[in-house]
């Protein structure tokens, strides 16, 4: 009874089944260790299906029991922002055609004509948003609108305008454009009366240097060039002469320095085509900024096979000297320092130069086929060197006529002293010989000046001398008449000598009455035929020397006359009536070079 109500209040193991006993199984079971308060935490922290120590329990699918599928955490999902990306850039890519399409052409044409002053017109824009790359297409800019007479129409025009831009300088004050490539571009340069030209060149650079590129690419460009001013009007309230010409097939490039800030210089490189299929060339570096003390101008400029005649009708004002034909290539260097005036060195060669007909008032003061005949050598070119040096101004440009007044400066010194333009090549020319009184004959110093001109005339083959001979009372009359003298009293002596041989060999003497006319004393007169006739032999004595030094001298009578020899020219001989015996010409040969 006891040992029941023992075994009912006492508590039952787990192993017990009925009462039954198992062995072994009355032991009680090892008793809990409390969990450390770390791991415990750990158990809690960790998430389901893992351990502990960090590592994932993962499913034994070997074992028999039943497959369980593991349960991860998934990560955050990138998807809003990438569509959030992906939404501007498709809105970017719609929104910029749609508006680059529409309305940045009428933009820019609004624009451009209220800052211009001229109607601005362009067909279609192209934007590429990829590349930042804005194409304009048939772009023309017209007459200003404050001028209903303007006949500049267009003033500039383009077939495609491709310009690369920048948007983040839209944030600062740096340069919109990075480059720019204009295809088929035409420009309407104008120079009115005034002397002013309708672009602002190069103002307008260095204060629109924001709008314009570093670098500007030039495909296939046309200029046209009107002068208005280059003549004046032949009468009062008339309109004076206007010249216009073009240049095709420009192409090449720019540069603006420095890179950064306010463009300073201009660096060029270029080709076109000019009048005639001419070649021109221009390259180098243009200050912009007067009031720069560090960039300098410094051009190259090159012209290749330009015919004259299409500068006739300009040249014809400046020079008064009509222009037939003739083809001119220069090459001329334009230099200028920041605080200097302009210096223009520049090489002239002109071939085939055919002049026209000159009015007479020209012709009295000196003509230009005379510095034509002084410039032109062997091969028919004509080379000249023409520095220059005038004050640079943009708006008025004096070029063209301190061209024409260094020409007509080199014509008057051609006409007055033109041995002193052969200075350079030929510089011991003499103006005359001088000979003895009463004498034609040469000195050595004489012959050695003659066949120096003889080697310049074979130099320049235009170039004809006029020997002019000259015999004078005072210094030749007197010479003369003693030679004559001298002469006749030797002529005399031989008489009576001859006479007194013939007395004494006691033979008959029969005097005639010339005899006795020359046995007489008498005073030789020398009259101005004997003078003439000095001045001539002086003349032949010249001519003579420079035909054989070129080498013009005929063989014989019969042989039919060198056409060279026509460059020898003899006047008639001169007589100087001046009693004075040092003032020239007297005694001397004159020679005048002559085209």
């Amino acid at each position: 009874m006891n040992d029941k109500t023992t075994d009912s209040t006492q508590p039952r193991s787990p192993l017990d089944i009925g009462a039954i006993p198992i062995a072994g199984g009355s032991s009680p079971p090892p008793p809990l260790e409390p969990e450390a308060p770390k791991e415990q935490a750990a158990t809690q922290a960790s998430p389901r299906g893992s351990s502990p120590d960090g590592r994932r329990n993962t499913p034994n699918l070997k074992s028999g029991g039943p497959k369980r599928r593991a349960k991860y955490a998934l990560p955050l999902r990138p998807w809003p922002t990438v569509l959030t990306v992906i939404a501007l850039a498709v809105g970017y890519l719609l929104l910029s055609q749609f508006f680059v399409s529409l309305f940045l052409p009428r933009f820019l044409t609004d624009y451009w004509s209220k800052s211009s002053g001229r109607p601005v017109t362009i067909a279609r824009a192209e934007w590429r948003p990829l590349t930042m790359v804005l194409i304009l297409h048939n772009g023309i800019v017209g007459p200003r609108l404050s001028d209903p007479h303007d006949r500049v129409d267009p003033l500039l025009s383009f077939r495609a305008l491709r310009a690369a831009l920048r948007p983040t300088a839209l944030l600062t004050s740096g340069q919109l454009l990075k480059e720019m490539h204009l295809e088929q571009p035409f420009l309407h340069l104008r120079r009115d009366e005034e002397g002013a030209y309708n672009l602002p060149w190069p103002a307008a650079i260095v204060s629109a240097h924001r709008w314009l590129p570093r670098e500007l690419t030039i495909g296939n460009g046309r200029l046209t060039y009107t002068d208005q001013g280059f003549s004046l009007p032949a009468q009062p309230g008339e309109r004076g002469q206007i010249f216009q010409d073009e240049l095709r097939e420009i192409s090449g490039d720019w540069q603006l320095s420095p890179e950064k800030g306010r463009p300073t210089a201009l660096e060029l490189s270029l080709r076109a085509t000019g009048p005639g299929g001419a070649a021109v060339g221009l390259q180098g570096q243009l200050a912009l900024d007067p009031e720069d003390q560090v960039s300098a101008t410094d051009l190259q400029l090159s012209l290749q096979g330009l015919p004259l005649s299409a500068l006739a009708a300009y040249l014809h004002p400046l020079l008064t000297q009509e222009i037939d034909s003739g083809v001119l290539t220069m090459r001329a260097h334009f230099q200028r320092d920041p605080s200097s005036e302009l210096e223009i060195d520049q090489w002239l060669e002109i071939r085939g130069l055919r002049l026209g007909q000159q009015p007479a008032s020209r012709r009295a003061k000196g003509s230009w086929p005379l510095l034509q005949a002084l410039l032109t050598d062997q091969n028919g070119n004509l080379k000249l060197r023409l520095p220059l040096k005038f004050e640079n101004r943009h708006q008025n440009s004096p070029y063209l006529r301190e061209l024409a007044a260094a020409l007509e400066q080199m014509r008057e010194q051609a006409a007055t002293n033109p041995q002193s333009l052969l200075a350079a090549n030929h510089p011991h020319l003499v103006e005359r010989i001088d000979f003895a009184p009463g004498s034609a004959e040469l000195s050595r110093e004489a012959g050695r000046d003659l066949d120096l001109l003889a080697a310049a005339l074979g130099d320049y083959p235009l170039l004809r001398v006029e020997i002019a001979g000259w015999a004078g009372f005072a210094c030749d009359q007197e010479a003369l008449r003693l030679r004559e003298q001298k002469l006749v009293t030797e002529q005399r002596r031989q008489a009576v000598t001859t006479l007194a041989r013939e007395m004494a060999a006691g033979s008959e003497i029969t005097v005639t009455a010339q005899q006795l006319a020359g046995l007489r004393p008498e005073n030789v007169m020398i009259d101005e035929r004997v003078l003439l006739e000095l001045a001539a032999a002086r003349q032949q004595v010249v001519r003579r020397r420079l035909a054989v030094a070129l080498g013009v001298e005929n063989g014989s009578a019969s042989s039919p006359p060198d056409p060279a020899a026509n460059r020898l020219l003899i006047p008639p001989p001169s007589l100087r009536q001046d009693p004075v015996v040092d003032a020239p010409p007297c005694a001397t040969v004159k020679l005048q070079l002559q085209p």
